[in-house]
């Protein structure tokens, strides 16, 4: 500890206070911010991995903590009507990852496991919502649970966490939608 989330005036290119969201006073926290998300209700949502994750009110600095929502938590996107969507890489019991879906109180309204072969665990990653089509986007650490090399995929879900697709090759690193539907995303083929 402590976390912090770094803040810059873009337009005066300077640095302004930073936002503590969570002081440990005589210890210190697993981890710093993990990643952040500035969201269209003003307020500033973030994970830590090791801890909960939260919000912050970047004019109070007032904090919410997700605790209910429990460790893991990697990154975060804006889902339906103001909702929020997470990536849960993995969870302490060796179980698959994950994508959650919560209210920006952090209520949660699902969680998604991800499914596949039992001797390989899948870790979510990056995640994307493509408003225009419904769609919850996640890519993935395939990680075999033996040893071996890790492979990656990316898989499609409606918001009832079906799966729709599976993109195999290529590796999708990276992935955003536009406002109007245009999905951006940086693929790895081979070494390309």
């Amino acid at each position: 500890g402590p976390q912090l989330i770094g803040r810059v005036d873009l337009a005066q290119g300077e640095w302004l206070p930073d936002l503590h969201v969570f002081e440990l006073l005589g210890e210190t926290a697993r981890s710093g911010v993990w990643d952040v998300l500035a969201a269209a209700d003003g307020r500033i949502y973030f994970t830590t991995y090791f801890e909960s994750a939260g919000s912050v009110d970047p004019a109070t600095g007032e904090v919410l903590r997700f605790e209910t929502l429990g460790p893991g938590l990697n990154e975060l996107v804006e889902g339906p009507a103001g909702s929020i969507l997470a990536s849960r890489y993995g969870a302490a019991d060796g179980s698959n990852g994950s994508v959650l879906w919560f209210t920006p109180a952090g209520e949660l309204i699902a969680e998604h496991l991800l499914e596949g072969p039992r001797d390989v665990l899948i870790a979510a990653k990056s995640v994307a919502f493509d408003a225009r089509r419904r769609q919850i986007w996640v890519n993935t650490d395939l990680v075999p649970r033996g040893g071996g090399p890790v492979r990656h995929d990316a898989r499609v879900l409606d918001l009832f966490g079906r799966e729709l697709d599976r993109v195999e090759q290529p590796e999708i690193q990276f992935m955003t939608f536009g406002a109007d539907g245009t999905h951006y995303r940086v693929e790895l083929l081979g070494r390309r």
